[in-house]
């Protein structure tokens, strides 16, 4: 009764993906993962979310391919922004975003000045 749990369709190009919000009581965690936003879904889904969690996969710079199914930091920044995320958490993180973290916060910032958290397999936090 203390936990709710729901899901929306996510892009992330051909493969099928699903954002998940984790409402426990008042808090709640949208994992949001993989995905381009080409649905626009998330900044609705995630509003007022204590914690939106997006996986980092591409720098600002990516080209190609890659931008087809992930998103950049600064659209990380706006969904952030628009849903009113408290914080954000980056997981995933892959070689091409490791050691680029102060890019990625400026790519971020313009739009969200909350905290942003590199996340790290196995890391624990508190809301």
């Amino acid at each position: 009764e203390h936990m709710r749990l729901s899901t929306v369709p996510v892009n992330h190009g051909p493969i099928p993906a699903i954002a998940w919000r984790v409402q426990l009581g008042e808090q709640s965690i949208v994992f949001a993962g993989d995905f381009n936003n080409r649905k626009n879904l998330i900044p609705e889904f995630a509003k007022d979310t204590d914690a939106l969690v997006v996986s980092h996969t591409i720098p600002e710079v990516a080209r190609g391919a890659a931008r087809d199914v992930h998103l950049l930091p600064s659209q990380i920044g706006r969904i952030a922004d628009q849903s009113n995320a408290r914080m954000v958490i980056l997981g995933q993180r892959m070689n091409r975003t490791r050691g680029r973290e102060s890019q990625t916060r400026e790519a971020i910032e313009p739009s969200f000045t909350g905290p942003l958290i590199y996340a790290n397999d196995l890391e624990c936090w508190g809301l």
